[in-house]
């Protein structure tokens, strides 16, 4: 079972200090956050945890 997206958008909004993201609705979060995630899941050499993609929570 893959991390779900949630996780770690919560663990990256929890960090960030841009107020650009107060502005937004959760799901423009949610969806600008995914453009930036699915790219770079590659980039992981050594993951710790499994990083498969894993879309279904997102979706309405």
């Amino acid at each position: 079972m893959g991390t779900p997206f949630e996780l770690v958008y919560d663990t990256f909004l929890s960090k960030i200090t841009d107020d650009m993201y107060m502005e937004l609705t959760e799901r423009e979060t949610n969806d600008m956050l995914e453009e930036l995630l699915i790219p770079s899941i590659y980039q992981f050499e050594f993951p710790r945890v499994d990083l498969s993609y894993e879309k279904s929570f997102i979706e309405d």
